[in-house]
């Protein structure tokens, strides 16, 4: 009797039930999304990105430009943030609306390109309409005599010529271009011996 007394009756644990083991899951799938949106904010970044497509060449303004705040972790490195601002900078490729500007994409100067800005006066409908400053053209001139009278066929001055700017004037339009200084001649030279065609790239 003493030792049947002695001998201690094995404690029984209650089986966690269903709904336990549910709540449970769901407790530690919220506390890894919520470590995982933790994650994602302190790898957020303040960047710029183009307000509307810029060609080449194109030296940059305020307005071409706009802070956003983006994730890119480990790829941040390759972009420009925000702290800098590349106002007056030159574009070394063509940049599109929305894109994020990368640091290799501009340029303080573009040192081994120098470019000038050239007025030419083109009549209307004879450049596309809504040009606007950014814009990639090619310039074509048509051979003009004294007498107005054509002497040859219409000829290609240069090609992906960068608008700066442009100012109506009656049936005229002056347009302001961005060219290589080696380019300059030529257009000046195109300006005076006939009638100027801006021709457009599609969007």
């Amino acid at each position: 009797m003493e030792k049947s007394a002695a001998m201690k009756i094995p404690r029984t644990f209650p089986r966690p039930s269903l709904f336990a083991l549910r709540s449970a899951m769901i407790s530690i799938a919220l506390l890894l999304i919520a470590l995982a949106v933790i994650q994602r904010v302190e790898h957020r970044v303040t960047v710029w990105t183009l307000t509307h497509d810029l060609a080449a060449g194109t030296s940059l303004r305020a307005e071409d430009l706009r802070k956003s705040s983006v994730t890119l972790n480990a790829h941040a490195v390759h972009y420009l943030d925000a702290r800098t601002h590349p106002k007056d900078w030159i574009a070394l490729q063509d940049l599109f609306a929305g894109e994020i500007l990368s640091a290799r994409s501009v340029n303080k100067s573009d040192e081994n390109l120098i470019r000038r800005i050239v007025s030419i006066s083109v009549e209307e409908n004879h450049l596309p309409a809504h040009l606007l400053r950014g814009q990639k053209i090619d310039l074509y001139v048509t051979p003009m005599g004294s007498q107005n009278d054509i002497l040859g066929a219409p000829e290609r001055v240069a090609e992906a010529l960068v608008v700066e700017g442009t100012n109506v004037q009656g049936v005229h339009t002056g347009v302001a271009l961005s060219v290589l200084d080696q380019q300059v001649s030529a257009i000046v030279e195109a300006a005076q011996r006939g009638h100027l065609d801006v021709v457009g790239y599609p969007k």
